[in-house]
């Protein structure tokens, strides 16, 4: 179930009600889908659902004493209040989801959760510490002889570098990684890998690449609703550098409040306004800047500074390349 929620988070829902319905009289099998189901409903932003599913997981889990269990509940409160940007909660709780798996001998639990953990350090701009974390995960992956596992490491160590400012580097990476996860077949691995490289490659100037890897990576979102906002932002990013303001415009998502994605989307609304030279460009970076430093989405935050410094009269006709 867990696999094909992270291929079709839309159709893993209705696994998880079929899941519930067979487990009424069994606590364990109630306490695995609810905890599950609590994953997959973040990841479709259906938090309210998300919370409600995880509270009763856990109190299931307490009951049957079971470390490993609750590991898993804090994983899915984690993904939730990553979902809702609350960036800075989401590393902390990954990271007691992370322990409990090591006391509990999860291993390959254990590799998932610092994944996350390693992603969401990147958007609070720790990237130091997610790449010091996605090469402790391979090492931890090829110790357990994961392959799967090691690319997706591999794929954060891509991303931890490229928001290093290191994009060379990071292609290599990442261009090695996207072989694995299109061999592998996993969708949501290789939406990521994608996604990653065209950043790296936005900071390299290779933006006909950029832009070929996201409109391959959109048409992967279209099920997964938790990147397609900061695909198609990354889109309008890219085609704004090519000078195609137009098909940068079909493209624009309107801002998303309470979520993570929103803070890509305001960075992408801004470079647009500033392209165009829009008179309340200067408003619309200050206002995405500040929704972006209180949550801690300095991944975002940095750009957005830059754009800002961008908004003079004379500087307005060039933009600043893009490092993520």
């Amino acid at each position: 179930m867990l696999t094909s929620g992270l291929e079709d988070y839309l159709q893993a829902e209705e696994l998880v009600e079929l899941a519930l319905t067979e487990a009424l009289s069994d606590p364990p099998a109630r306490a695995e889908a609810l905890a599950i189901g609590a994953i997959i409903h973040a990841n479709t932003g259906h938090l309210e659902q998300a919370a409600s599913r995880a509270d009763e997981a856990l109190g299931l889990f307490e009951q049957l004493g079971d470390a490993q269990g609750v590991a898993g509940v804090l994983e899915a409160r984690a993904t939730s209040l990553l979902v809702q940007g609350r960036l800075r909660e989401a590393v902390a709780t990954f990271s007691r989801a992370a322990d409990l798996f090591q006391d509990a001998g999860q291993l390959l639990r254990l590799g998932t959760t610092q994944a996350m953990r390693a992603f969401t350090l990147v958007l609070t701009g720790r990237a130091d510490e997610a790449l010091a974390q996605a090469e402790t995960m391979v090492e931890l992956a090829r110790m357990l002889e994961c392959i799967e596992g090691e690319g997706f490491a591999l794929t954060m160590r891509g991303f931890a570098l490229a928001a290093l400012g290191k994009p060379e580097e990071a292609t290599s990476q990442l261009e090695e990684t996207l072989v694995r996860a299109r061999r592998f077949g996993h969708r949501e691995h290789t939406l990521a890998t994608l996604l990653f490289l065209s950043i790296a490659q936005q900071a390299t100037g290779h933006l006909q690449q950029a832009e070929a890897n996201l409109r391959e990576t959109l048409q992967l979102a279209e099920r997964l609703p938790l990147y397609s906002p900061w695909v198609s932002a990354r889109l309008v990013s890219v085609l704004i550098a090519q000078g195609h303001l137009s098909a940068a415009e079909s493209f624009v998502v309107h801002p998303l409040p309470g979520t993570v994605m929103d803070f890509e989307v305001r960075l992408a609304l801004t470079e647009l306004a500033i392209a165009r030279g829009d008179p309340d460009a200067p408003e619309t970076a200050a206002q995405a800047l500040a929704l972006a430093e209180e949550a801690g989405h300095l991944f975002s935050a940095s750009r957005l500074r830059q754009l800002l410094g961008a908004t003079s009269p004379a500087s307005l006709p060039e933009l600043v390349p893009p490092l993520g």
